[in-house]
């Protein structure tokens, strides 16, 4: 069995980045891969078949939430890297 590979990225951004992301990532899953980078880290994905979606969202007077987690099986393909010349 092989490491697990994980990529993370958090950052405050106005709704109209928010917007580019969700295009960016409409865009990966319509040619069937997605490839995350920030920071000299990259991974790559292959999201093929069935793709689980699970959505929530909450809504309280001090703030609002939205989750969505998107899963699938691999298809065998993945990749991350670390780019240090990135810089």
């Amino acid at each position: 069995m092989s490491k697990a590979q994980e990529f993370d990225f958090t950052s405050m951004v106005d709704q109209q980045t928010i917007v580019q992301y969700l295009e960016t990532l409409t865009k990966g899953f319509r040619q069937g891969q997605l490839t995350l980078a920030s920071n000299g880290e990259k991974i790559i994905l292959d999201p093929k078949g069935l793709i689980k979606l699970e959505l929530t969202a909450k809504a309280k007077s001090k703030g609002s939430r939205l989750h969505l987690k998107l899963s699938w099986k691999e298809s065998g393909k993945v990749a991350i890297s670390c780019d240090e010349d990135e810089d």
